[in-house]
């Protein structure tokens, strides 16, 4: 019975080796310095390329310039005050998402990008009261308003007080 078994033994093991060897699938690791397929070929030749260059233009003005701490953000909605400027707009200047960039202002300057500029807007507008003998319609207009309501309402909700009373409260031109 045990050479029965050691000859049963012997075989199988026979068997399983020799169904181990010959043609085995080829395995997905490739060895280093083997020859390359097309595919990868392309895709290192991509990647070196893009090593090779400076970084693209969004990256780069996202790594570069997307920082309210610096005050690119502000500086262009002060230097722009007479020209309509959407949210929309400035998020996809600054090459981010509407929320995200409504996030990161608040964050920044404790206002809405709207309040922000509406704040800029009327101390521009207080600015000109105190120093010239402009109309309020010519402040207005300077600041990038075109309604004389809605620009009332806001100066008053910023200041107290409405454009005419801060002028005569406030311009030094009138005291000469």
């Amino acid at each position: 019975m045990t050479s029965l078994f050691q000859l049963s033994f012997a075989v199988l093991t026979a068997l399983f080796f020799a169904s181990c060897g010959g043609k085995n699938t080829p395995s997905n690791v490739e060895a280093p310095g083997g020859e390359k397929d097309a595919k990868s070929r392309t895709l290192e030749a991509g990647a070196d390329l893009l090593q090779s260059k400076s970084p693209l233009r969004k990256i780069n003005a996202y790594l570069d310039g997307f920082h309210f701490y610096n005050g690119n953000t502000q500086a262009y909605i002060e230097s722009n005050l007479d020209q309509k400027i959407s949210v929309e707009n400035l998020s996809s200047r600054f090459l981010v998402g509407r929320r995200n960039f409504d996030r990161r202002f608040i964050k920044a300057t404790g206002n809405t990008p709207v309040e922000y500029a509406q704040r800029v807007r009327i101390e521009s507008a207080k600015k000109a009261f105190e120093t010239s003998r402009k109309t309020i319609n010519e402040v207005m207009y300077e600041v990038g308003y075109s309604d004389v309501k809605a620009f009332r309402e806001v100066f008053r909700k910023i200041t107290g007080i409405s454009p005419l009373e801060y002028r005569s409260r406030y311009n030094k031109e009138a005291a000469i």
